[in-house]
């Protein structure tokens, strides 16, 4: 084994020419005409159409769920079907809270109307325990993705509301995947 003597003098020299000369970075930087400012989960989101829309007159129930999707997730609350509908059909709504005590014995039809925006809209049904049992039959057909008891707790809903952004995203990619004349062929069911 043999040590390496190095002068001290040299060792300085070495390490002054370094700080004079130029030397090239280990990462190419990109000039700010080469890259995008960052865009907010909540405007990209937005801009996607993962928007949430909350079909409720419960202020309990939009209330938490507007606390759960915070400043990451765009909450918008709806008091009629059409309204949501509406929003639905202009490609705004790609996440649908609906809440069973307000469409009572309607709510499996109106799951069934919204079946045609399936290739690119996530349902979510919020309902009381007791009402919820009967729900089973569209939670296993997956005609709805997920099911909120009522009263809504913060945690469980800030979770079953990323989950529906993540499917939404999933639905959004899929759509994008496919060609042209498949896509329009799948939303027209």
């Amino acid at each position: 084994m043999v040590a390496k003597f190095e002068d001290p003098a040299s060792a300085s020299k070495r390490a002054r020419l370094r700080a004079v000369a130029p030397t090239e970075p280990a990462v190419k930087r990109v000039g700010s005409a080469d890259t995008l400012p960052p865009m907010p989960l909540k405007s990209l989101l937005s801009a996607g159409g993962a928007n949430l829309y909350v079909l409720s007159v419960d202020p309990e129930l939009i209330d938490t769920v507007q606390r759960a999707g915070g400043e990451q997730y765009p909450v918008f609350d709806v008091r009629t079907f059409v309204e949501l509908e509406t929003a639905i059909a202009a490609h705004q709504c790609g996440i649908a809270l609906l809440d069973a005590d307000l469409l009572g014995s309607q709510l499996a039809a109106r799951v069934a109307e919204l079946e045609e925006y399936s290739s690119r809209l996530v349902i979510l049904v919020a309902a009381e325990r007791t009402v919820a049992q009967g729900l089973m039959g569209l939670l296993s057909e997956r005609k709805i993705h997920r099911l909120l008891m009522k009263p809504a707790a913060f945690g469980i809903t800030r979770l079953l509301v990323e989950s529906a952004v993540n499917r939404c995203i999933v639905l959004r990619e899929a759509a994008a995947a496919q060609p042209a004349g498949r896509a329009s062929a799948t939303g027209a069911r």
